[in-house]
């Protein structure tokens, strides 16, 4: 398969802690398992209850990328790279309302952290681009400021010829 690239506009939400807990038989009241392996059946809620409708969206865009291949098999790289808008007061005032103060950080600092960002489109890839996470065996991540918050997202699968980097 080859790369893909794509963007994902909107407000990235960071999966942070996450709690998971049984699914119950609304009959018996007892916990659901599975029919195969006879493991209970569980759900995760996220403690930001906008991350889901994040993960939605991004699982969204990249399904209609996917939607002419499969899925990744064996090892993938991923560069994400994480854009939002500078604040106001990263900018002058009057005449120099447009121009960046000469003050104002270079990258973006302040929180989400880029690993939590990260970790909600890894999962909300997972099913769509690849079978699992796991998968993703190199990580090229970034935060910049941009026009507008958006996500770079760049799949590559590694060959076999990259097995030389393990000497």
């Amino acid at each position: 398969m080859e790369l893909i690239e794509f963007t994902i506009y909107g407000e990235p939400r960071p999966a942070g802690s996450k709690q998971s807990f049984p699914v119950i038989n609304q009959k018996t009241g007892e916990p659901v398992r599975a029919k195969d392996t006879g493991r209970i059946i569980t759900r995760v809620k996220h403690d930001n209850p906008k991350t889901q409708e994040w993960m939605s969206h991004v699982a969204q865009v990249a399904g209609e990328v996917m939607a002419d291949g499969p899925m990744f098999e064996g090892p993938v790289s991923l560069t994400l790279i994480f854009f939002r808008p500078r604040p106001k007061t990263h900018y002058g005032t009057g005449k120099n309302a447009e121009t960046i103060k000469d003050s104002a950080p270079v990258f973006p600092t302040t929180r989400p952290d880029t690993v939590k960002l990260t970790r909600a489109v890894e999962d909300a890839l997972t099913g769509v681009c690849w079978k699992d996470d796991s998968q993703v065996v190199n990580h090229k991540l970034a935060k910049r400021y941009g026009k507008r918050f958006e996500v770079w997202v760049l799949i590559e699968p590694l060959q076999a010829a990259q097995r030389q980097e393990e000497k």
